[in-house]
């Protein structure tokens, strides 16, 4: 969720920040960032990406959403996130559930 704490630590953090490792931030194109870093679209339509505003108040980089821009795409290359789920599933695990339904899982080919 765009709501979660650590997607509220990275719009504060600058670019290149461990905070905003945790999601997939690019640069944008063309004069001054203003185009999305590529044409992918959404699954809901429309893009894919979503511009945010800098600390210092700067139009700034863009971040992925392959669904809704208040579901901002985890960075399944990262350390941090990978061992975060690992221990969400270990929690659910221990106390007996049997498995996860993946409908709607990450696409991890980033």
């Amino acid at each position: 969720s765009s709501e979660h704490e650590w997607f509220q630590a990275a719009l504060k953090a600058p670019p290149g920040s461990p905070e905003r490792d945790r999601y997939l931030f690019r640069d944008g194109r063309g004069a001054g960032g203003d185009e999305p870093p590529n044409n992918w679209e959404s699954v809901f339509g429309g893009r894919a990406w979503t511009r945010v505003t800098e600390a210092d108040s700067t139009p700034g980089q863009w971040y992925l959403h392959l669904f809704d821009e208040s579901q901002p795409d985890l960075n399944w290359r990262s350390p941090v996130v990978r061992a975060a789920f690992r221990d969400i599933l270990r929690f659910w695990l221990d106390r007996g559930v049997d498995g996860f339904r993946g409908r709607r899982r990450p696409r991890t080919h980033q």
